[in-house]
């Protein structure tokens, strides 16, 4: 094992503990080694982001998409940073280019869907929620995350002037959240998980 790659590896191990900063600084140690590290480069802007900043992330991900520019973790990631800088126009490209890659990703998905939203696309935005729902539906199980979907999707309904589907969709969303908690035998975590 390289020192560049012993040092990715506690990296690693210190952000698992919760020490995101003592993390960055042995992952940009890893890349003061190997500039071209791959995935000391993601797991940097992984870090970056993190820690809160988005600009720093951003700078770690086109590094290494200028390694490997269909990294599918790298392009999605990128289009969270940009997302977090409010570089909506520009997030979708990375969503697209991704979506181009794994057109069933339910997550990159909602967050096309939300930068088209945010850059005023609401019929598009619409769309790519539907098809966020269906995709999570299809692999059944993601939970908390599908109700974020389904009020994604009610945003960009409402954004697009439908109310009633909005409604209806939010409706959706509840159902699901009580459908899961019914399955739940012990009344304590059915508690905390309706919250």
């Amino acid at each position: 094992m390289s020192p560049g790659e012993a040092l990715l590896r506690e990296s690693i191990r210190e952000r698992e503990r919760g020490h995101a900063e003592r993390a960055h600084e042995l992952v940009s140690r890893a890349l003061a080694l190997d500039p071209g590290y791959f995935e000391a480069l993601v797991h940097r802007g992984v870090l970056a982001a993190e820690l809160g900043r988005p600009a720093e992330a951003l700078a770690s991900y086109d590094a290494a998409l200028r390694l490997r520019p269909s990294a599918a973790q790298a392009l999605y990631n990128r289009g969270t940073a940009l997302q977090a800088l409010g570089r909506h126009a520009e997030a979708t490209e990375s969503y697209q280019r991704l979506l181009q890659q794994t057109p069933a990703d339910a997550e990159a998905l909602n967050n096309l869907g939300v930068c088209l939203l945010e850059t005023g696309r609401a019929a598009e935005a619409r769309a790519l929620a539907d098809s966020a729902i269906t995709e999570a539906e299809r692999i059944d199980g993601i939970g908390f995350a599908e109700v974020r979907l389904r009020v994604a999707a009610a945003e960009a309904r409402h954004a697009a002037g439908d109310g009633d589907g909005a409604r209806a969709v939010l409706r959706s969303a509840l159902d699901h959240i009580a459908a899961r908690a019914d399955r739940i035998t012990d009344p304590a975590w059915r508690a905390s998980y309706l919250g």
